[in-house]
């Protein structure tokens, strides 16, 4: 064992895939009783093994995978190395890892990453299923470096219905038993609803930090999947968590105090979809996290705003209290420490991304058009 030392196991979860795919099964999407035998989930099976899903997010095949940390060297440093280009999970969690590394002034730890690819079916419970997978790896991958380390934590960033696969993960903690805590949860543009909702306050969470932004439209339009019809986008404003004293965060995103910049594929997906930043084009607002639990260390307001402020002469992130909006008492001080490092990152994403060029919307067409039209194809001439 490493003497006094600790490792940060950091792990990266994608929601919904090809949730159009759901109108061949709308009946039984509706009414939660999809199977394997279900044409919706024959045609995501199929859909889902198209590498174009792996172009813009941080997406993987289904299972854990770990991020091997000379990928991360080699973008960060803008290097050659033999990792995939078209796949933007490296050069986000490269970014990420940049950040994370400068907020950490100490350098204590030790960081891993690992992204977990699951179905993405529009379903309770095939998100309750990759609970549990998520659940075996997770205690699998922290009983093994607990051998090696005097302290492990794990953090976890989830997109949209990734989310509400996180927050399962207390059901399956209060099944088997295996010790599971998570320090840290982050949510980037949850749905929130009743079946899930109320878990984010329970004792498997040391915090969980619910992202949201007001130009996410997709956020509150899933009624298929919970029974009561209606998705939210707050925590606290849901009325489902009882417990006043729960470190649960609501945190609305803004560049520039501008409310309506950021959507729900600027949170995850590599995009230059939202107003341009020196620093932050073309990288997802999830890279920015470790600099939002930074400021948020000592916070005691459960509703906060977090903003990216990028003009001609300033660059710097700010956390405040939404009742107190324009307190700077938060602002985040080391405001340029990471600006070098995050210019190499963009760089290697300018030259290495191979669809860098590709506009956000068109990269998506392109991708949910080839992934239905192929699945479709192959399932019907398998």
């Amino acid at each position: 064992m490493k003497t006094g030392s600790s490792l940060t196991i950091t792990v990266f979860v994608h929601g919904t895939l090809c949730s159009e795919l759901c109108i061949f099964d709308l009946v039984k999407t509706y009414h939660g009783t999809l199977d394997d035998h279900s044409p919706y989930i024959k045609f995501l099976r199929q859909a889902r093994k198209n590498p174009l899903f792996f172009v813009d997010q941080t997406v993987m095949e289904e299972g854990i995978h770990q991020i091997d940390s000379a990928t991360i060297t080699a973008i960060q440093n803008n290097e050659n190395y033999s990792y995939d280009v078209s796949r933007a999970a490296y050069f986000i969690i490269a970014a990420y890892d940049v950040i994370a590394r400068s907020v950490d002034t100490q350098k204590s730890h030790d960081r891993i990453y690992y992204a977990f690819g699951h179905l993405g079916a529009l379903s309770q419970a095939y998100r309750d299923h990759a609970a549990y997978e998520l659940y075996l790896a997770l205690c699998d991958i922290k009983e093994r470096y607990s051998i090696e380390y005097e302290s492990v934590s794990l953090i976890i960033e989830a997109h949209s219905h990734g989310g509400n696969i996180v927050l399962k993960l207390h059901e399956k903690e209060q099944l088997h038993k295996r010790g599971l805590f998570i320090q840290s949860v982050t949510t980037w543009g949850m749905p929130i609803q009743y079946e899930t909702a109320h878990l984010a306050a329970e004792t498997t969470f040391g915090r969980v930090f619910n992202c949201y932004a007001r130009h996410d439209t997709v956020q509150t339009i899933d009624a298929l999947s919970t029974t009561q019809r209606k998705s939210h986008k707050t925590l606290w404003g849901s009325s489902l968590i009882s417990d006043s004293n729960a470190s649960v965060y609501d945190i609305l995103l803004l560049v520039n105090d501008n409310e309506y910049a950021i959507g729900h594929m600027n949170m995850w997906l590599l995009t230059h979809s939202y107003p341009r930043s020196r620093y932050s084009d073309p990288l997802p607002f999830v890279v920015f996290s470790p600099i939002m639990h930074h400021l948020a260390s000592n916070t005691v307001s459960f509703a906060l705003n977090f903003q990216l402020i990028d003009t001609a002469d300033t660059f710097y992130f700010a956390l405040h209290p939404q009742e107190k909006p324009h307190d700077t008492s938060r602002t985040y001080q080391e405001q340029f420490e990471c600006t070098t490092l995050l210019e190499s990152v963009r760089t290697a994403v300018h030259n290495g991304w191979s669809h860098y060029k590709t506009p956000l919307h068109r990269l998506w067409l392109q991708r949910e058009a080839r992934c239905v039209w192929r699945a479709l194809k192959d399932y019907y001439t398998a």
